[in-house]
């Protein structure tokens, strides 16, 4: 299969933490033979242009070019693929792990529906939603309502087990249930 990583930095400072999973997550790809590229995407951390940045990313047509997209937090979440799973990192603050009331307080009310509204799509259309830890699948949770039924976490998982998941060759992940709760919230 062929898959790409992706993920997007704002500074240096956000590079290693963002490097070194998407490295673990290429090698354990990678060791049970799937062919794994990576795409790291600028993105600038300024509310006046986020609605651009995040507009940019979606026009970004991945669909010919791979199998499965896995994208590391947001902005990366926001390309679009029919085959895309988002991994949650702890250490990564996010705009899709931000609650509706972090960004009231930093922009207007407008801006805050927005964003909530692209979150939900972009959650919505996701094949399975992944966390790095137990801790960022926790706090990311206890922001959303949606129950933790379609979230995994990768914390304390054996390679093969990893491999398995990221692949979806689980049947334990039927995207339905979750893409309909989302889609409801989104619209």
């Amino acid at each position: 299969m062929k898959i790409l990583l992706a993920n997007a930095i704002e500074t240096f400072e956000d590079a290693h933490h963002q490097r070194s999973l998407c490295d673990r997550i290429q090698q354990i790809l990678a060791c049970h033979g799937h062919r794994v590229d990576r795409l790291t995407l600028p993105f600038v951390d300024d509310l006046h242009t986020i609605m651009e940045q995040m507009l940019a990313y979606r026009l970004l047509d991945l669909t010919s070019a791979v199998d499965r997209l896995i994208a590391f937090d947001s902005p990366a979440c926001f390309l679009s693929h029919p085959s895309k799973i988002i991994i949650v990192s702890s250490e990564h603050q996010t705009l899709c792990s931000s609650s509706p009331e972090d960004f009231s307080s930093l922009h207007s009310s407008s801006i805050t529906r927005k964003m909530e509204h692209a979150r939900n799509k972009v959650f919505g259309e996701s094949k399975a939603i992944f966390f790095d830890t137990n801790e960022a699948k926790q706090t990311w949770c206890s922001k959303h309502l949606a129950p933790a039924v379609f979230a995994e976490c990768l914390e304390q998982r054996t390679e093969d087990e990893i491999a398995k998941l990221l692949t979806l060759n689980d049947d334990r992940y039927s995207a339905s249930p979750r893409n309909k709760r989302f889609e409801g919230r989104a619209a």
